[in-house]
Order: C-alpha cells, then sequence, then structure tokens
C-alpha cells in the first residue's frame, strides 16, 4: 500500500489520523526489539508509575476492558505483572510490575523518550502550547458529537 504523505491528505481529521499512524508505526519499529507494541510499552509505563487499577489505566489509555484484559493475559504469561488483592478494598484487583516487568519498562524508556524528544524538537514551545491548546478544543468538540448531530437524511420516494 502506498503511503500518503500528510500534504496529500485533504482534511484536517485525515492529517491527524494520518500523523497518528506515523507516530504509532515509528514506536512500533522502535519498540519491535524489545518485543513490545506501543499499547505494551504505555501499558508498562503506567504501572511502573504508581498505577495499579486496570480501570484507571484502561482510561488512560483510551482502550475498553476486553483489549487491556488480554493484555494482562499476556504480560502474566511472560511473567511481567502480578494481580494482587487491592489493600484498600479487597474485592478490586491491583497489578503489580514484577522485576523483570520493571527490567522492560526501563528499556523501553528510551525508546519512547525518542519520540517525545524529537517532537520537542520539531516545535518551539509556543507552538508545542498551542498545539496542546487545540488538541485539548479538539477533544472537547468531538466528545460532545453524538448520532443527534447528524442532518436527516432526505426522504427518498
Amino acid at each position: 500500500m502506498a503511503r500518503t504523505s500528510l500534504k496529500d491528505a485533504d482534511s484536517i481529521a485525515c492529517k491527524i489520523r494520518l500523523l497518528s499512524r506515523e507516530i504509532s508505526a515509528c514506536s512500533a519499529r522502535l519498540l519491535e526489539p524489545l518485543d513490545l507494541t506501543p499499547s505494551q510499552s504505555d501499558f508498562l509505563y503506567h504501572l511502573t508509575h504508581g498505577q495499579t487499577s486496570p480501570s484507571k489505566i484502561a482510561r488512560m489509555m483510551g482502550v475498553d476492558a476486553s483489549n487491556l484484559s488480554r493484555m494482562i493475559r499476556q504480560f502474566e504469561e511472560r511473567g511481567l505483572i502480578e494481580r494482587k488483592a487491592d489493600d484498600d478494598n479487597r474485592t478490586r484487583v491491583a497489578l503489580i510490575p514484577t522485576a523483570a516487568g520493571r527490567a522492560l519498562a526501563t528499556d523501553s524508556d528510551p525508546h519512547a523518550e525518542l519520540i517525545r524528544d524529537t517532537i520537542k524538537k520539531s516545535l518551539s514551545d509556543t507552538e508545542m502550547r498551542s498545539l496542546l491548546r487545540s488538541f485539548r478544543k479538539l477533544s472537547e468538540a468531538l466528545a460532545a458529537l453524538d448520532a443527534s448531530d447528524m442532518p436527516k437524511p432526505a426522504r427518498r420516494r
């Protein structure tokens, strides 16, 4: 499949999707030697930076429960995490990275930093603040959309 460049994309939405795919593809290439996907790397990051609640991690990553459950199962099989009863609420599960999980997270950090640093170097502080402000505004606007906002199709005879 031919790669579409951002300059060839017609709409802003298309440009955003293409850039998102480029970031994901770059992350995947960088993480491939570690046998991690970008989502798995994000998951490890959250686990090793104090998040133990599966539902909170799912929200932070923007994934649904079934995708996160699959990832949790894969990480357990690889010996990277353990499930334990939450100390504050025994009906909840806490996810705890093992030593191997913490080591893999440490190994994956430079890959994420490289992408973050590349983006930071490409934009001035003012451009970065403007971009983040634009992301926030777009996110709020899109979150407010639903099917009732769609115009009704013309009736055909």
